[in-house]
């Protein structure tokens, strides 16, 4: 469910990324990785990820923001396994 959001969130976002991933870490399609999330002061996930086809191609990028009580906000902070303010982390790729 979560990789789906990431991907619609891909397609629907209105801004690329670019400026985000230059903080983070932007991946290249089959990484482990899909992105990366980091923890504000005010524990909003600022999530910066890359949206690959079946096929391997990256179909587009986007940053997604999500705050406490937000749909994905826990998901998301499990998938990498806990943050606190000012931590980042790498996002997990799903294993399929």
């Amino acid at each position: 469910m979560l990789r789906q959001n990431l991907l619609l969130a891909a397609f629907g976002a209105a801004v690329l990324a670019s400026t985000a991933f230059a903080q983070g870490h932007k991946p290249k399609c089959g990484e482990e990785t899909i992105g990366s999330v980091w923890m504000d002061s005010d524990r909003v996930l600022h999530a910066m990820m890359t949206a690959c086809s079946p096929d391997g191609t990256a179909i587009g990028d986007t940053a997604v923001d999500y705050k406490k009580g937000d749909p994905g906000y826990d998901d998301l902070l499990q998938k990498v396994g806990g943050l606190t303010p000012g931590q980042s982390k790498t996002i997990p790729a799903k294993k399929s």
